[in-house]
């Protein structure tokens, strides 16, 4: 199963590369403006936004495991956490690679871009790109214990991140049923990174912010990071456990 994963992580890279290549050359023929000056912020959450659609749809790989796989695999010598955490570990490592592709390719969009107009990118951080990055994992966490609550369901994961994103609109509304959703929101990583988002952009220009961010206002720009990967860990480790404790799927 772990390398029937890997296969599976190897051809979605390559069709997820495609797709960027693609994307990246269609940006560049209309480009017509005579100057741009860039966030490194806004291309770390660019990366982050694409890797975070790739680790959505391979989010589910645990749930959809315990299916077939499952029936031969969980009668081996071997500890099911074992098996969920190599599951776990490719996953997440195609991941990586997906987020450093989709930045490295816009850093060349970028660079060729400044061949023929004025181009400046600013303010690029390191802490950007890792607060990205653990919006990926955040979402692919949330993404298997899904999968893994609905594993009856063929990629039931792929309804985590639209429900991440009712959840935060539903919360934003002044309705008893927002505030009440608003009372566990950190554990949305969506509402965590938007919160980061609606912090950064209040302290430079002083507008109103939403509910959401304003009941999560206490992260500041130092907890944002250390929730989204606590709630990597979490649903990951959830999605351990459950798959330790489930039945094959006849």
């Amino acid at each position: 199963m772990i390398y029937r994963e890997y296969l599976v992580m190897r051809k979605g890279l390559a069709w997820y590369a495609g797709a960027v290549l693609v994307l990246a050359v269609i940006s560049l023929v209309p480009f017509r403006v005579g100057g741009v000056s860039l966030d490194g912020a806004d291309i770390a959450f660019t990366s982050g936004v694409f890797a975070g659609l790739f680790a959505w749809i391979f989010g589910v790989a645990l749930g959809n495991g315990s299916r077939e796989a499952a029936r031969v695999l969980w009668v081996l010598p071997t500890e099911r956490w074992k098996l969920a955490l190599q599951v776990i570990a490719v996953d997440l490592a195609g991941t990586t690679v997906a987020f450093a592709f989709e930045y490295a390719i816009t850093l060349v969009v970028v660079a060729l871009i400044s061949l023929h107009f004025r181009t400046e990118i600013h303010g690029v951080r390191g802490a950007d790109i890792m607060l990205a990055l653990a919006l990926t994992y955040a979402t692919y966490g949330w993404g298997a214990l899904v999968g893994m609550c609905g594993r009856r369901i063929a990629y039931s994961g792929l309804v985590a991140a639209p429900a991440l994103a009712i959840w935060l609109t539903v919360a934003e509304s002044p309705s008893r049923i927002g505030a009440i959703l608003r009372v566990p929101i950190v554990a949305n990583p969506f509402a965590v990174f938007n919160t980061t988002i609606a912090i950064r952009s209040w302290e430079q220009q002083r507008y109103a912010i939403d509910r959401v961010s304003s009941s999560m206002h206490w992260l500041g720009t130092t907890w944002e990071m250390p929730v989204l990967f606590a709630i990597a860990a979490a649903t990951c480790t959830l999605t351990v456990v459950l798959w330790q404790r489930a039945q094959v799927i006849s």
